[in-house]
């Protein structure tokens, strides 16, 4: 008796089936993820060397010490 309750503590647990059978609904659309947007790799010093895709400096009155910052054209 000892043994047959051993054996059947041991066993698994059935798996649960992937897909369905024959009683399935459509398979579900395969889900879209969003790509991570992909910046060039360009340094600072590259892109200060660059004053093609830097435009004139921007200033932000509102902002502490005025915000200075440059706009960097990408399709050039």
């Amino acid at each position: 008796m000892q043994v047959k309750m051993q054996r059947l503590f041991n066993q698994q647990p059935p798996r649960p089936v992937r897909g369905g059978g024959r009683d399935a609904g459509p398979a579900a659309p395969p889900v879209r993820r969003p790509r991570p947007r992909r910046y060039p790799d360009v340094s600072i010093a590259e892109l200060m060397a660059s004053p093609s895709r830097l435009q004139m400096p921007l200033i932000h009155t509102e902002k502490e010490n005025n915000g200075l910052w440059f706009k960097i054209l990408t399709n050039v």
